[in-house]
């Protein structure tokens, strides 16, 4: 009879973009996959990532709380035979839903998912935007196809050439005195349960600052790349040293942002946690 503990093992898929919509142990599969690359899970609905969570054989949650440290993850059912350890996960989440979404997705700012995310919030546009076709209008899928194509690019390059950012110890200090005042601020307020939410603040921004360094280098690089095919004036060169100053310059604002989006989220979180306590 054929040795059955001889037949070759699968080979596991990677994949760089997961869906939402999956299973806690088939998350822990891409994460094991992935390794040091990671993964990235998207959706245009946070309904998506409620619907998901809600099932059984969902709850991942903890589990995106510990990705987001880089927190061993693992798993050991008998149909998987070995158990699978991820012992430093990475993974990017990027979605975006209505308001009364947002506050089923982040039901409390005592869970901890709250703080290990980033806001963007922004006014709705009431003006009317036309939607016939024309050399004017922008075509959104080939846009940020372009886009894709770009960071695919990018991607490829830091695969051959993997590169470590590190900041200097004036940036450190500057990272240091802008949250320092930034928790202050929030003790001087009241505010003790913001304490969390800018301490992982301060993480995101300087995880934030080293992505817009990659950029620059990049940018850097394809510039020289093209002077070498095609030279341009002295006067369009971007000094190195400058391009690091606008990081700097860049981290403040990016930090002050993100925190205002925190407060307001943090704002009707609170709300809706008050309207709950009042029904019952």
């Amino acid at each position: 009879l054929p040795d059955i503990n001889l037949k070759p093992e699968e080979p596991k898929a990677q994949y760089l973009k997961i869906s939402a919509t999956t299973s806690k142990s088939r998350l822990i599969e891409h994460l094991a996959a992935a390794g040091e690359v990671g993964c990235c899970m998207t959706t245009t609905e946070i309904n998506t990532m409620i619907s998901s969570l809600g099932q059984d054989c969902g709850k991942y949650e903890d589990i995106l709380c510990k990705a987001a440290h880089h927190e061993e993850v693992s798993s050991s059912y008998k149909i998987d035979g070995e158990p699978i350890v991820v012992q430093h996960p990475h993974l990017a989440l990027n979605i975006a839903g209505t308001q009364e979404q947002f506050c089923v997705f982040f039901r409390s700012l005592e869970v901890g998912l709250f703080s290990r995310f980033a806001f963007y919030t922004r006014q709705q546009n009431q003006q009317w935007e036309s939607c016939a076709p024309g050399d004017e209008q922008v075509d959104l899928r080939r846009y940020f196809q372009s886009l894709g194509k770009e960071l695919l690019e990018m991607h490829k390059v830091l695969l051959e050439s993997p590169t470590q950012v590190t900041f200097s110890l004036s940036q450190w200090k500057l990272h240091t005195e802008l949250f320092s005042e930034m928790l202050r601020r929030a003790l001087v307020e009241g505010r003790d349960s913001s304490g969390s939410l800018i301490r992982r603040a301060g993480l995101l921004g300087m995880r934030l600052a080293a992505v817009f360094v990659l950029f620059i280098g990049m940018g850097l690089l394809y510039r020289h790349m093209d002077r070498m095919q095609k030279p341009e004036p002295a006067d369009t060169y971007q000094n190195p040293a400058e391009a690091l100053a606008q990081v700097e310059k860049t981290l403040m604002l990016v930090s002050d942002k993100m925190m205002q989006g925190q407060k307001k989220a943090e704002r009707n979180i609170e709300k809706t946690e008050t309207l709950i306590k009042y029904i019952k």
